[in-house]
């Protein structure tokens, strides 16, 4: 039988990165972590695993052959940058720039990154969710990570998915501030990507010492929930801390409130400034072509 020799190829790893990008900013923000996921060598923890038929245990192909000796340089297979449809908070929604604007910059702000894509699956999960409701309705529709996990993990069941996040953002999902936070933290098997910048020393609520050691206590439980056991070493488990040297203390807020086009050029890539003077987005709304030259 063909198929019982065939091998079982390894699971896609695709890392999430979803954020609101309003705008998003370079190499100092948005870009400089995009950049630092496709560049990450996963460690042999965090590989994907490829099954095989015991048919086909020992048939080995050279594309297996060449996987196996590149074993310590497996990367993402794909960087998704999922910009936010509608904000969980109420308050933020209809503040930013539209979905389709905001998926362009996205577009130009990440161009040229190795294995980089950018998604609107979150828009897609949230018309499932409110398929057959009016408008009145949809207000009240809300649709969180693990609901567009659900989605993803049944339009691609061959994927292990990462999860991108900010240090701050980590500490309130672990501590089960979310809703669903339980169910997100099994869809990914824990396999999140902890982002920290030193220059946020001051801003975060949290020290790269909480931050590993929260780590340390999810890849612990993760391990012990998957073996029903305890786990002497938990290094280069499921979770893991991301410290992006580029990164600098900067904000899409700061890029919203200037028009100040030295103060751009370091918050932002160049076309996504050209872009938003000539949306007249943010702080250039209402400025005549004179003034935005």
């Amino acid at each position: 039988n063909s198929s019982s020799m065939m091998l079982i190829k390894r699971p896609r790893s695709v890392c999430l990165f979803g954020t609101s990008v309003d705008p998003p900013t370079g190499i100092g923000g948005h870009r400089g972590i995009v950049i630092a996921l496709s560049n990450l060598v996963l460690p042999a923890a965090r590989q994907p695993i490829a099954g095989e038929s015991t048919s086909s245990a020992n048939m080995k192909s050279d594309d297996d052959e060449e996987t196996s000796n590149a074993n310590q340089q497996v990367r993402f297979d794909e960087i998704r940058v999922i910009p936010v449809y509608r904000h969980m908070f109420v308050s933020k929604r209809g503040k930013q720039a539209s979905y389709d604007d905001r998926l362009e910059m996205c577009r130009l702000g990440f161009d040229g990154i190795d294995r980089v894509t950018i998604s609107d699956c979150e828009r897609r999960c949230f018309d499932l969710a409110a398929e057959g409701l009016n408008d009145e309705q949809k207000v009240s529709v809300r649709v969180g990570t693990a609901d567009l996990l659900d989605m993803l993990l049944e339009e691609e069941p061959n994927t292990e998915f990462s999860f991108a996040l900010g240090a701050d953002t980590f500490m309130d999902l672990t501590t089960f501030k979310w809703r669903r936070s339980h169910d997100l933290l099994d869809l990914v098997g824990s396999r999140l990507m902890v982002i920290y910048r030193q220059v946020e020393k001051e801003q975060s609520r949290y020290c790269e010492k909480d931050l590993l050691e929260r780590i340390d206590k999810v890849n612990k439980e993760g391990c012990e929930s998957e073996s029903k056991g305890t786990c002497a070493d938990t290094d280069g488990g499921p979770a893991m801390l991301l410290n992006i040297s580029s990164l600098e203390a900067i904000s899409s807020s700061m890029a919203r409130k200037t028009t100040d086009e030295t103060t751009l050029k370091m918050l932002l890539e160049f076309k996504v400034l050209q872009f938003i003077k000539q949306r007249q987005f943010y702080a250039f709304a209402g400025q005549t072509s004179e003034e935005r030259s």
